[in-house]
């Protein structure tokens, strides 16, 4: 799911219609004072949707309950993440949580490379060459995210989200595949 995209389709086709109909119907005037009292709530929806689509799905299991539980304290970092970028005023915290994200990736990465070391992983060079660029990425938008523009905002959390998806969907399915196969042969 492109986060961007979906948050300008809720916008396009369900905020605007509503604040566009309640206009016709209660008037210009009131359709201001509708808005006031509304938007507030229709943002906070809209941002409980698109967090809801981020989060944590059992089909992004690897079947190894660390791993899985890193994968989820990762999701939900961008989850964080997610929340602050969204917010009409930014603040620091954005930083905060992408440090703590780089942080954690570095746990994380450091237990599944042991992990695929211990277990002869074929694989594992590529699997740390992924890690590595993932680490670089994630400093490039801690730098950049200073800057505080939505367009860097939107970029850290696609690329974050749609990374983190497709590397535990594909690639680290793939080692844990290898790891309970050798496990079930002995």
């Amino acid at each position: 799911m492109n986060i961007e995209k979906t948050d300008q389709k809720i916008w396009l086709f369900i905020i605007v219609p509503i604040l566009i109909v309640v206009a016709l119907v209660l008037g210009i005037t009131e359709s201001f004072l509708v808005l006031i009292l509304a938007l507030p709530f229709m943002l906070l929806m809209k941002n409980q949707f698109l967090e809801n689509k981020i989060a944590w799905k059992d089909e992004y299991s690897v079947g190894i309950d660390i791993i899985d539980e890193d994968h989820k304290k990762l999701l939900d970092l961008i989850v964080q993440l997610f929340k602050i970028l969204n917010k009409a005023k930014k603040d620091e915290r954005a930083t905060l949580v992408l440090d703590e994200l780089i942080e954690y990736t570095v746990t994380h990465f450091d237990r599944e490379e042991e992990l695929m070391k211990k277990h002869e992983y074929p694989e594992l060079e590529t699997h740390i060459k992924e890690h590595e660029n993932m680490r670089e990425k994630i400093k490039e938008f801690r730098v950049a995210i200073s800057t505080n523009t939505n367009k860097v905002s939107s970029e850290v959390l696609q690329f974050l989200q749609d990374w983190l998806v497709n590397h535990i969907s594909v690639t680290d399915q793939g080692y844990a595949k290898f790891i309970a196969n050798k496990d079930a042969v002995k």
